[in-house]
């Protein structure tokens, strides 16, 4: 039976069923005049972990059938959406709820009155799409598209190669402080937003950047921002950067949503934060990629990448950020004076063959604007080295050291073993320590760990901390040394072990091959470093928890949700570990469901 039915002030109708019933499933109708019955648009509950995940066939039912599933739910609460039905309509409203319970099936009505509550829909997609805000027109091969959807329209981008449409500028006719959601109709959402003079950045209502998140859901609400507007505030939405493919698509939108904050400081009712909080992390190490952001994201200079990607980190007020650089064995990035940089194109992750990744070689080095960028922001800039990435297969992305000893590799990895292999590791990591002002390097021995010994690992790690030891007599600054490795495998205990013992190290960041969960044992390296004042970090993976596969990229696609981060937080700061380290951290940054765990 229904209890109260009442309007909340985000505009959205809260049904409450009476407990203590064994509710099955039920059915949700409107009428305006109590005889013609039309299925409503009900969400079955504001969890963002239904939102980003969750079942897209019952999700669908509610939102085309008005239908949801109830078992197991003592109290019951439901939530109508008239907007999707009903667009800005004020005045009574009839509702019937048709119940199925263990014991039997009945109906029950009532009424509610549906008003504007002070919030706002923005959605005249026809004269955005087809106008400047100067009221010049667009061009029409620069223009969005505007399609049907069930709140009327959606905007989504024309079609998948050539010329990006023209950013559009929305006019948000508003004062005070106001929450921000997005109506997507279909498809999640991937942009870049902005409001005034601000930078950039990237919003992914997707889970992450390969998964389908709500892909497939109809008419799903997400929560972006909470701003505060002078009435003459506008929000600019552009297409992101990047390569053609379905699974990059923008999305449908089909309204922007403004509703008013009657309690500053109360957490919007269905964002991550209100259900998780935010936690407390004493050192947070954000890893940025600036290789995958020019191949996926299609950025080619550190002027654009940093203003979008580098901001976004700087959002979440990291303690560092571990900038990509090398990867041993592949072309890089950075100038070197004996490494070959990216110069062809080659197949990517996402099974495109394109030249972004040459274009931000060539025109720029990411790591020495990133440093400058960064400066004066209170964030450590650390270079992450990759110790293992020959690409043999590839030549388009192997360095000549690769290509001239094929002898040294073994199952796709270089066999350290072989001094010389040591040799160009520890040349490629000097010339970085000598040429750049780093506040530290991370040496990332994950996803390509193989054919090291103890032995291997204390000379490369002993000798880099001899190269850091001897810039610092040089400047009078300290550079932290930490390491990335598996921590179950015993040649990386063993060797790790000496250099703690050596204090060859500053950190200890054990992880597992691929994935977060189920989550490394970080405790034996607590038991290391106990005393010695060498940090321990939980990582936390862009992945969860199993390898899978997209027919498009062939790649990982199992993403994380809000309870998933929350979790593995909670779990390491138990553990007592001294900080956090993200990997894959885009995964995160520009979902606000995520990014407001951190």
């Amino acid at each position: 039976m229904i209890d109260t039915a009442l309007q909340t002030d985000s505009h959205l109708v809260e049904v409450k069923m009476k407990p203590g019933r064994n509710y099955s499933a039920c059915r949700v109708q409107y009428s305006k005049d109590g005889t013609a019955w039309m299925p409503a648009s009900v969400y079955a509950d504001l969890d963002p972990e239904s939102v980003l995940t969750g079942n897209t066939f019952l999700w669908n039912e509610g939102q085309t059938l008005g239908t949801v599933r109830l078992t197991g739910i003592a109290e019951p609460s439901l939530y109508w959406n008239p907007y999707i039905q009903l667009g800005e309509f004020e005045g009574f409203v009839k509702l019937k709820v048709s119940f199925i319970t263990t014991e039997n099936s009945y109906e029950d009505e009532c009424e509610v009155y549906v008003g504007r509550k002070e919030v706002v829909f923005l959605a005249d997609w026809r004269n955005a799409v087809e106008h400047r805000p100067d009221g010049t027109a667009v061009p029409a091969e620069r223009r969005w598209d505007v399609v049907s959807a069930m709140s009327g329209s959606a905007i989504c981008r024309k079609k998948k190669d050539g010329e990006l449409p023209l950013p559009l500028q929305i006019p948000l006719p508003v004062q005070g402080l106001y929450d921000i959601y997005f109506g997507i109709a279909k498809g999640g959402l991937r942009c870049l937003l902005k409001i005034g003079d601000e930078p950039f950045s990237r919003f992914e209502g997707n889970g992450s950047r390969y998964a389908p998140g709500p892909e497939g859901k109809y008419n799903v609400e997400l929560y972006w921002s909470r701003r505060r507007l002078n009435g003459a505030d506008s929000l600019e939405i552009a297409a992101t950067h990047r390569t053609a493919g379905g699974h990059h698509e923008f999305g449908y939108l089909s309204y922007i949503k403004l509703v008013p904050c009657r309690e500053p400081d109360a957490v919007p009712v269905n964002s991550a934060a209100a259900q998780y909080g935010r936690r407390q992390i004493n050192d947070l190490i954000l890893y940025y990629e600036p290789l995958s952001y020019a191949v996926i994201s299609g950025i080619h200079d550190a002027d654009t990448m940093n203003r979008h990607m580098l901001e976004e980190f700087l959002r979440v007020r990291p303690r560092e950020i571990a900038c990509q650089t090398a990867r041993i064995g592949s072309k890089v990035l950075h100038r070197s004076a004996f490494l070959e940089s990216y110069d062809q194109a080659a197949k990517a992750d996402d099974n495109t063959v394109n030249d972004d990744f040459v274009m931000l070689a060539q025109n720029c080095d990411i790591l020495h604007e990133t440093l400058q960028y960064s400066r004066g922001r209170d964030v450590r800039i650390t270079s992450c080295i990759g110790m293992n990435r020959p690409y043999l297969w590839n030549p388009t992305f192997s360095e000549k050291f690769t290509r001239e000893h094929p002898e040294m590799i073994r199952g796709g990895d270089f066999d350290y073993g072989f001094p010389e292999v040591r040799e160009y590791a520890v040349r490629l990591i000097g010339e970085l320590i000598d040429n750049y002002d780093l506040d530290g390097l991370v040496l990332d021995y994950m996803r390509h760990s193989l054919h090291q010994t103890p032995e291997t690992l204390v000379e490369v790690i002993g000798r880099t901390r001899q190269m850091l030891d001897r810039r610092e007599r040089l400047d009078g600054k300290k550079r932290e040394l930490k390491v990335r490795f598996p921590a179950n495998q015993w040649n990386y205990y063993k060797g790790l072990e000496t250099c703690v013992l050596e204090r060859f190290v500053d950190g200890l960041i054990p992880s597992n091959l691929n994935t977060t969960f189920p989550l490394p044992s970080v405790e034996p390296y607590m038991r290391l470093c106990r005393g010695t004042g060498i940090k321990v970090y939980g990582c936390i993976d862009g992945w969860t928890a199993s390898l899978s596969s997209d027919p498009r990229i062939g790649a990982m696609m199992m993403h994380h949700t809000p309870r998933n981060l929350a979790e593995a937080i909670d779990a390491y700061t138990e553990r007592g570990v001294d900080g956090i380290f993200v990997y894959q951290a885009d995964q995160f940054t520009a979902n606000p469901y995520l990014s407001s765990i951190f």
